[in-house]
């Protein structure tokens, strides 16, 4: 008898434990739509979600403050790098140079990324599809219109 009440009270532990799970994941849902929301809304507005900056930006206080105070920071063109970027577009689009030919070249000039290294093909790749170049911000599906102090390619481009 006293094995059926261990079996009962386990298996209780056990729909609770099921129970407790479920919440927990319909809180993180809930939570992660929220996030999505909320970064989706700052990109439409134009302002930098956050993460990596990408290569030929940095980053600048904006003069916004968030909820806790602290100031946020927005994007700005680096044009020690911009150059660099550009040079890269320049070789992909008018040159038709893959990304594995870009790497080469910037490596024969010694051209290196912030950290001192050489550029590796999938940085370059993922530098080629970065909206942000263009002067656009993604988060998702969510696009902010063109920021034009933020397109370091447009005009270059289009010229």
């Amino acid at each position: 008898m006293n094995r059926d009440l261990g079996e009962s009270a386990n298996l209780h532990i056990v729909g609770v434990l099921w129970e407790f799970g479920r919440l927990f994941r319909a809180i993180s849902e809930k939570t992660s739509i929220r996030t999505k929301a909320g970064l989706g809304l700052l990109v439409e507005s134009g302002h930098y979600k956050g993460g990596s900056v990408p290569y030929g930006y940095t980053l600048v206080k904006s003069g916004r403050l968030d909820k806790k105070g602290n100031e946020k920071k927005n994007l700005a063109v680096f044009e020690e790098e911009a150059v660099i970027v550009r040079k890269i577009f320049d070789l992909y689009v008018r040159h038709g140079f893959g990304v594995h030919k870009i790497v080469t070249v910037l490596t024969e000039e010694g051209i290196k990324t912030r950290t001192g290294k050489n550029f590796h093909h999938a940085s370059i790749n993922a530098m080629i599809r970065n909206l942000t170049y263009t002067g656009v911000l993604r988060s998702g599906e969510t696009r902010s219109a063109v920021i034009e102090e933020w397109a370091t390619l447009t005009t270059y481009l289009t010229a």
